[in-house]
């Protein structure tokens, strides 16, 4: 997330990831074309805390993360999902992602119930 840059940032310090499109699959094997996009910007807290608010668009409606506290410190890194637009409006959930090796990309797990 965050561009694929999974470094922390000063206190006050503010970063817009690039917008990411996903694939159904793992970086092993996965569909052709993208299915989903997404976009977080972060005020770092501390060195690896940061408040983000960022968006997941499926097929026309989005899930949301509000002003949710995000550890770039870990080794996965987890954004809340509290909410969304459309038929996801009341979801619920949490998006992973988890870095590969010593590249710039990760497998981006979203996990929602509305």
């Amino acid at each position: 997330m965050c561009g694929g840059d999974r470094r922390g940032g000063g206190p006050g310090e503010r970063r817009r990831g690039d917008a990411q499109v996903h694939y159904v699959g793992t970086h092993k094997r996965h569909a052709s074309t993208a299915t989903a996009s997404d976009h977080i910007a972060c005020t770092f807290t501390t060195q690896s805390l940061g408040t983000c608010n960022g968006q997941i668009a499926i097929g026309g409606f989005m899930l949301l993360a509000n002003a949710v506290t995000v550890n770039f410190a870990a080794s996965n890194i987890t954004v809340p999902i509290t909410g969304g637009t459309g038929k996801y409006a009341r979801a619920r959930g949490i998006a992973t992602s988890v870095g590969i090796g010593n590249t710039n990309n990760s497998d981006f797990t979203v996990r929602y119930r509305t």
